[in-house]
């Protein structure tokens, strides 16, 4: 039987899908840890402790009080014991997750990781454990005891993932589009843009408000640095955030990081495959994977000199080129992130290249602005095409090393006075004058299309940016929620011409429709009353299905296409050709349709049809655009629209951050789904409402603050046996 390992593009560090157990002993975190727990008025935990390995017993502790669920799942996941808790129907998971090697790796390589890095991930495995051993609540099946090795899986797999998939969509024909459907935006100014004088950041991630990668906001007060952000779920440390001296957040980047490799295999043996002329022996290891109420499996896992396989089917086997294939410097990257106390510090830890698809963007104390990628990347032979599936019979396929920090795309201090990205390509980025060149690069470090403009989020934020010379933090907080939708502007012209010469098809609803886009275009916001972007939303989703039939949900909405496809567009909406005006026409005319079918009416308001809702199941009515439109805050996805035709937001921007580099940092956030995952936990403080009515909470730096604001205290302890 062929094994074909499905992998679904999912947001930044997406949705796991894991392996199975390493053969080995427990090893459970020993040591005494001790930390003292403060929440505010909303939940947010200040834990102070002694140590980083102190305040992630600390940090272990209060995620499994508040999202124990959710962090269970994703150690299952990440280390594929999933079937050992809940049955046989996981195996099949837990073997396509062991492909990657993550748990494996983790396990053997536990000794690479330096002491004091291992420290805190026992701290944060202890504190898991502690909140087990002491919780009276009724715990899910899920529910175990965890090892710190496993806690360090889930980096490596988050990371693993992403290349395999990368490889997938390269064996299907869809290499080279990484990022759609995906988002963030991610900014920092420095003294020449900033009212103050001070660095300013804004962090704005946009992933699902629901499994892996629901992001928990969290604050250390320790000795070695002070800081307030966010990490994913189920593990310590930040992946963006603030301390209290520098501050760096992260946006998806387009660079290729995984790779698909076709080898034949010998007709006389198939356990070897053809190379260079020649035949080599597939490497096997035995992956024993546990199941709940009856006898292990053993599963073979095979790799190549390539990388492991993931597809074999008729005489053919496919290998995924992954370059974090037994890297585990991780979890050594993130704590020397989080330790730095300058930009050289910074630098220096970017340069480990653990982490893998990201845009960074850095500022501090001293005023300095930074941008680098965080990303590990082969370099490739350019002979061949990378967001293909590769011939690696032949021996030039071979990877040849990992891309040197200082040839990957970064600047320094702009004289522009900012640094931004919205999932856009470095050289994509005007005003910024960052001195980058796509020509800078080979084309098999990159995977983002070659288009002649911005995308529309990143535009937007570029003419917020330069629209004065000086920003305040209240400023940054106006860009997060900021629903202009300037991907309007750029197709309504289009639009236009096809009703002028078209007409409305016999249909009286098309000239309501129109006359209600024609009174938006005057202000293109995605607010609760605006009936226009409701006609506009309905249009990109109609021609989204013209052009690419069969796919659901706003095919064309990622509106920079459009636009990079017709760069006639906006001033000459004459020279587009006639068949895109009659795509745009019909759309029209289908859009019109489908809003008098689903709402009666061909101009609905946007807040009768978008919704958030609460975690009670009530909804509230809510402005803001969708990842089709690109608007720089996003609720409503694509493929979420339901039967009634009401669209529940099940994405969007979470984590929301901005930050000032005074003394102490000035930070305000917003998390829309709050910390805890129970609405009857004292820290549950659902802050859908704040969300959608655009009010940021204080995130307090300073003992003296956290204690003014404290709404409980506990201090827990553990000791060695």
């Amino acid at each position: 039987m062929p094994t074909m390992i499905r992998i679904h593009p999912l947001t930044l560090l997406g949705v796991l899908w894991v392996l199975a157990p390493i053969g080995r002993a427990a090893t459970h975190a020993s040591g005494s840890f001790k930390a003292t727990i403060i929440r505010d008025a909303f939940g947010v935990p200040y834990i102070m402790a002694d140590s980083l390995p102190d305040a992630a017993f600390g940090d272990g502790y209060v995620q499994a009080e508040d999202r124990l669920g959710l962090l269970m799942d994703n150690v299952l996941t990440a280390t594929g014991t999933r079937a050992r808790q809940l049955g046989a129907g996981e195996v099949e998971r837990d073997y396509r997750s062991r492909v990657t090697g993550a748990r494996r790796t983790a396990y053997e390589k536990w000794d690479h990781v330096p002491e004091k890095v291992r420290r805190v991930f026992e701290g944060y495995a202890a504190g898991i454990n502690h909140y087990l051993e002491n919780t009276s609540e009724t715990l899910p099946p899920t529910a175990r005891t965890v090892e710190p090795q496993e806690i360090l899986a889930i980096y490596l797999f988050s990371g693993m993932y992403r290349q395999l998939a990368e490889a997938q969509r390269d064996l299907v024909g869809r290499g080279g589009d990484s990022i759609r459907g995906e988002g963030s935006n991610g900014a920092v100014l420095g003294p020449s843009r900033s009212v103050s004088g001070n660095g300013l950041m804004l962090s704005d991630p946009h992933t699902p408000w629901s499994g892996f990668n629901r992001w928990y906001e969290k604050h250390y007060v320790t000795p070695e640095v002070e800081a307030h952000g966010f990490g994913m779920t189920g593990c310590p440390l930040f992946m963006f955030c603030v301390t209290d001296r520098i501050a760096w957040t992260l946006t998806r980047n387009p660079a290729d990081r995984g790779d698909c490799f076709t080898l034949g295999t010998n007709p006389e043996n198939p356990k070897q495959y053809l190379f260079d002329g020649g035949v080599r022996d597939l490497e096997f290891v035995e992956e024993r994977i546990a199941v709940k109420g009856q006898e292990a499996e053993i599963r073979s896992v095979a790799k190549t000199i390539h990388g492991p396989v993931f597809n074999r089917s008729k005489g053919v086997i496919h290998a995924a080129g992954m370059s974090l294939d037994g890297e585990v410097g991780v979890a050594e990257q993130l704590y020397r992130a989080l330790t730095s106390r300058n930009l050289a510090d910074f630098k220096a830890a970017c340069a480990l290249r653990q982490v893998d698809g990201a845009n960074v963007f850095y500022t501090d104390v001293d005023r300095n602005i930074y941008y680098t990628w965080w990303s590990r990347l082969s370099v490739r032979n350019a002979h061949y095409s990378w967001v293909k599936a590769v011939d690696g019979t032949r021996r030039d396929s071979l990877y040849r090393g990992i891309v040197p920090f200082d040839q990957m795309p970064g600047s320094e201090n702009d004289r522009g006075g900012y640094y931004q990205a919205s999932n856009a390509a470095d050289w994509e980025i005007g005003a910024g004058a960052w001195r980058l060149s796509r020509t800078d690069f080979p084309d098999w470090l990159l995977l983002a299309p070659k288009r002649t403009g911005l995308p529309a989020r990143s535009q937007r934020v570029v003419d917020l940016i330069t629209g004065r010379p000086k920003h305040s933090l209240g400023d940054l907080q106006e860009w997060s929620l900021d629903t202009h939708i300037v991907g309007a502007e750029w197709i309504m012209p289009l639009i236009e011409r096809g009703y002028r010469e078209m007409g409305n098809g016999g249909n009286a609803d098309v000239d309501r429709a129109m006359a209600a886009l024609t009174e938006w275009k005057k202000n293109p916001r995605a607010a609760q009353e605006s009936t226009g972007y409701a006609v506009y939303r309905e249009w990109l989703d109609a021609l989204g299905r013209e052009e690419k039939p069969g796919l659901q949900g706003g095919g064309l909405g990622e509106v920079a296409d459009i636009r990079n496809t017709l760069p006639m567009l906006p001033a000459h909406p004459e020279l587009v050709p006639l068949e895109k005006v009659k795509a745009a026409h019909v759309a029209l005319l289908r859009a019109t349709e489908s809003l008098v079918k689903l709402y009666g009416t061909p101009t609905p308001k946007w807040g009768a049809i978008n919704f958030i809702a609460l975690a009670d199941g009530s909804r509230f009515a809510s402005g803001a655009a969708d990842a089709a439109s690109q608007g720089m805050w996003q609720t409503s996805q694509a493929p979420n629209r339901k039967a009634d035709g009401k669209w529940i937001a099940n994405g969007g921007s979470d984590g929301l951050m901005v930050a000032e580099m005074s003394s102490p940092p000035r930070v305000f956030t917003m998390v829309p789904y709050g910390q805890s995952d129970h609405p009857k936990s004292p820290h549950f403080a659902d802050q859908t409402l704040r969300y959608t009515n655009g009010e940021y909470k204080r995130g307090w730096f300073s003992r003296a603050e956290i204690l003014a604001h404290a709404k409980s205290t506990v201090t827990i302890a553990t000791r060695r046996p």
